[in-house]
This record gives C-alpha cells, structure tokens and sequence, in this order.
C-alpha cells in the first residue's frame, strides 16, 4: 500500500493516478495562495509566520505566551524567537500576569494592530496578486 500524508491511496492504477493528479492540483492551488499571503504580508514588512503569531495574538489579546504557542503548534523556542522579532519591530509586547509573576501575557502594539488589518487589506484588494 503507498502512502502520501499518512493516508492510503488505492491499489488500483487509475485511482492512484488520478489521486496524485489531485495532490498536484491541491498542492499549486496552495503555494498560490501562500504566494499571495506571502506578497501581503510585505505591505507590513512581516514574514507570513510573525504575520500568523501577530494575527493570533490580536484575535486572542493577553493570553500567556505558553498558551499561544501551543495553539500555533509552536516550540517553546521558535514561540520565543518569533515574541522577540515582534517585540524589535514594536508590535508585540509581554506583561507579566499580575498572579503569576512566572507567566507573560503577549498583547499586540497598536502598531502590531494596524500591521495585521494592513496585510488583510492587501489581501482584500487583491495588492498581493
């Protein structure tokens, strides 16, 4: 049995073809879209993952940085790095919690707040294609 992305492709010829026919497909209609976000995000100067992490961090404000990794499906040190480029650019900031003086809660800047309605403008008019 072959196997692409975990998932089993049938046995017969023209269902395997075909199957990667579709692969193929998904896979084109992907990069461009990635293309796209990747033009977008350069309205605000953002790589698409400080973009992504900027853009959670908006959506979800003052959650703890542990928490916000794990929902990005992050490590402990790319979820640092990322926090620290954002921090060097003033879009993103850490406060301590106030009960838990080993946490930090991540909040985006207002800058941090108009970069990301800047890419998603971008992507609206359609800037990125």
């Amino acid at each position: 049995m072959h196997y692409v992305f975990a998932a089993p492709l049938p046995e017969t010829a023209t269902s395997r073809h075909e199957t990667l026919a579709s692969l193929e497909a998904a896979r084109e209609v992907f990069v461009t879209h990635l293309t796209r976000v990747e033009r977008a995000c350069e309205v605000a100067a953002l790589s698409v993952r400080e973009f992504l992490f900027l853009e959670y961090i908006v959506t979800h404000p003052g959650q703890r940085q542990s928490e916000v990794g794990e929902a990005l499906s992050l490590d402990r040190t790319t979820t640092m790095k990322l926090l620290d480029e954002l921090e060097t650019k003033a879009l993103a900031t850490r406060q301590k919690f106030p009960n838990d003086r080993r946490s930090w809660a991540v909040v985006a800047t207002e800058a941090g707040e108009r970069a990301v309605s800047a890419v998603f403008k971008a992507l609206d008019t359609g800037a990125s294609d």
